[in-house]
């Protein structure tokens, strides 16, 4: 008796996975703080939309509307204290639900980019204080025009890989009507592979941003949102940090205008962060400054503090979180702490995760002897 097996492929899936909505596209891809957007989502297997529902309060989705199985149109209502920044949410339908998607929201009103505007003679002109949502294709150059009058800070952001679409890495740049560049940025400490940049303007007068693929890449789904305004544009916090439930001095260094100082009250309610959005005449930046926040107290470092025998003295037992700033090349800073013999702590250098160009080396030493334990 001889069996004879013939290969088949052989596909399972629930009646409810294979008919789940499958959500391609999400245009436009945010929207401003108190206000309506409507958003058109595309994809396939969208018939029966039952809700909209997102994972952050200050959005709600409203008035969905069956195009056809690969389109919906829904509305958006995005509350005045809605936070700024990603937001997400899942499409439910009778069959399933989506994967996740995002939706930003943005201190300013949005604004279409219109083609032809890839030649810096062709700049789309936008008034200031406005967020761009637009697409880049394949070598394309999208420039837009503004008018600044002499001293006024003129400060860029776009989001573009954040967006979670295309592997989209940005690169914006601030010319003069002269097409001389003032300030660029292709990644950024602050915001990684998205790109921020800010400059006073040096006279009256008419400036462009531009905006392209770092390498010249595009397609239909690299899109972004850019913008542009007066928003102050700090790029680090010092101290990086502090206790829960403290009003702390801190100093946001990097704009064009120099150092902002502000008192904050951190939160007392568990989080490990706080956002802290500048802002100026009402002007506010995009994305925020995070400032670490946990339960034990924060030691400043006290220059000179170069060797072991001058280190920053806590004068108290871990856990104890030490801010300090390498000032210059060949820059050292130590900090003394008590510990008790057999406790076990975990010892960690914030820098890249606080938005510092920081690539930090700890070492650990008993005072005693000047004993290295490990680094």
């Amino acid at each position: 008796m001889k069996l004879f097996f013939h290969h088949f492929p052989l596909f399972l899936c629930s009646a409810a996975w294979c008919a789940e909505p499958l959500v391609s596209s999400v245009m436009p891809r945010g929207g401003q703080r108190d206000s309506e957007e409507t958003v058109v989502l595309k994809g396939n297997r969208l018939q029966n939309p039952e809700a909209i529902f997102f994972y952050t309060k200050g959005i709600t989705a409203t008035d969905l509307e069956f195009k056809s199985t690969k389109e919906i149109k829904a509305t958006f209502k995005i509350s005045k204290d809605a936070h700024l920044g990603q937001h997400e949410f899942r499409l439910r339908t009778r069959n399933g639900m989506s994967r996740l998607w995002t939706f930003w929201v943005g201190p300013f009103p949005n604004h279409k980019e219109e083609e032809p505007n890839s030649s810096f003679e062709e700049a789309q002109p936008v008034p200031n204080e406005i967020t761009v949502n637009g697409t880049v294709t394949n070598e394309d150059v999208d420039y837009f025009e503004i008018n600044a009058t002499k001293g006024q800070r003129i400060s860029v952001e776009i989001e573009a890989i954040r967006l979670s679409g295309a592997m989209f890495d940005p690169y914006v740049a601030i010319l003069d009507e002269k097409r001389f560049e003032l300030a660029s940025s292709d990644d950024s400490e602050l915001l990684l592979q998205d790109s921020t940049t800010s400059v006073l303007a040096p006279e009256d007068g008419i400036y462009r941003i531009e905006v392209r693929e770092s390498s010249y890449r595009g397609g239909s789904n690299f899109h972004y949102r850019l913008h542009i305004g007066s928003f102050p544009r700090p790029l680090v916090v010092f101290p990086a940090g502090g206790q829960a439930g403290k009003s702390l001095s801190f100093e946001f260094i990097g704009d064009p205008k120099g150092k902002l100082k502000k008192t904050l009250t951190l939160p007392d309610d568990g989080s490990t962060s706080y956002a802290f959005h500048a802002d100026e005449n009402g002007s506010t930046s995009p994305s925020p400054n995070l400032i670490l926040v946990n339960p034990f107290p924060s030691i400043h470092e006290q220059e000179p503090n170069p060797s072991i025998k001058e280190a920053t003295n806590a004068n108290a037992y871990l856990p104890l979180a030490f801010d300090g700033v390498i000032e210059k090349d060949g820059d050292i800073d130590n900090f003394r702490f008590k510990a008790k013999k057999g406790d076990r702590f975990y010892i960690k250098a914030h820098a890249r995760s606080i938005a510092s160009p920081l690539d930090p080396v700890i070492s650990l030493y008993q005072v005693e002897g000047s004993k290295r334990i490990r680094g």
